[in-house]
């Protein structure tokens, strides 16, 4: 038996297992996911919405809570470790601050009582360094004069902020929000908060009724020619916006 699952089979750990069925998941957690943890048979851990509680040179100490679980993490960071916080990709664990809310992926290196230590592959400062959302829906409201706007996508709520740097693009050409309106599609990439429900927008890409007409119109052209049928806008290397049915 390897060190990693003798730390797996402690009884420390056996206990907490039994007491937060999570951790059993064989499924990986949704990077949309607000707080959870996972623990793979191979020691592979991937924590997401752990609490700071304590920053040193090379690690940073985080609970979080599941049900009634309180878990506590040693996360050791090498020069190797991905780390993003205040806003770069290439910070250190002191750029992380007590309070800050963490996500980490490594190795599970230990369990001594109800303190589980891992080795880091990649920690990312939530609070200061949100991750890169990509998202497509509709939109059901516009405020120009905040720079914001809503969309929906299936039963999901988002909130838009963009800001001085967002390109936007309506049909292809540069725009702004002056020329959005409530039922155009859209898709946008930008900074998302820990559950997605707010983008802080680098680029954003419209496509309204016009661009329907026209695409309608080039379709029955296309379709006389035999060319097949025009697919829609693709954006952010995979996200499509398509026609309507």
């Amino acid at each position: 038996m390897n060190r990693i699952q003798k730390v797996l089979s402690s009884v420390a750990l056996a206990s907490l297992l039994a007491a937060a069925p999570l951790f059993a998941s064989a499924q990986p957690l949704s990077a949309h996911a607000g707080t959870g943890v996972f623990i793979s048979q191979s020691g592979i851990v991937h924590v997401i919405g752990a609490n700071v509680t304590s920053v040193g040179s090379g690690f940073v100490n985080a609970m979080t809570t599941l049900g009634n679980v309180v878990l506590n993490f040693i996360v050791n960071a090498s020069a190797d470790t991905k780390i993003g916080a205040n806003g770069s990709a290439h910070a250190s664990t002191t750029d992380i601050k007590v309070g800050d809310t963490v996500s980490f992926v490594g190795s599970l290196s230990s369990s001594p009582g109800s303190t589980l230590t891992v080795a880091a592959k990649k920690i990312r400062d939530i609070t200061t360094f949100p991750a890169l959302r990509l998202g497509a829906g509709t939109i059901t409201s516009v405020n120009a004069g905040a720079g914001s706007f809503v969309m929906t996508k299936g039963d999901r709520t988002i909130t838009v902020q963009t800001t001085a740097s967002t390109t936007i693009f309506v049909n292809g050409a540069a725009s702004t929000l002056a020329s959005f309106k409530v039922g155009d599609k859209v898709g946008v990439a930008g900074s998302g908060n820990a559950d997605g429900t707010v983008i802080t927008a680098s680029k954003v890409v419209v496509r309204n009724a016009e661009a329907k007409k026209s695409d309608t119109d080039n379709d029955h052209e296309k379709s006389k020619k035999g060319k097949g049928v025009h697919e829609g806008l693709r954006l952010f290397g995979g996200i499509h916006i398509g026609k309507d049915n």
